[in-house]
């Protein structure tokens, strides 16, 4: 059997888990979870610029849905953490 698929909220591709960037919502923010060990609903995406800027572009209250959560998420620094998390280096 292969790999765990997933699906970009950017693009909407299908790739292996482990080749997409894992993000949850912790204290009210949306975080990047490195060894895809943390609690709680998680959320994909390719570790392309283009797909982090469409799923940036998401509205506040498509976060609380996917991330199930009924308060406010923030994404503040969520750029530079993918970046970091994809081996871009931090751009802007």
């Amino acid at each position: 059997m292969g790999n765990p698929q997933r699906m970009c909220l950017g693009c909407g591709a299908r790739r292996d888990k482990v080749l997409l960037v894992r993000l949850v919502a912790e204290g009210g923010r949306v975080i990047v979870d490195r060894n895809f060990r943390r609690p709680g609903r998680g959320a994909y995406v390719c570790p392309e610029a283009a797909c982090l800027e469409r799923f940036l572009k998401s509205k506040e209250d498509r976060l609380k849905r996917i991330f199930r959560s009924g308060q406010r998420l923030s994404a503040e620094g969520l750029r530079e953490q993918v970046s970091q998390a994809a081996g871009w280096g931090v751009e802007r």
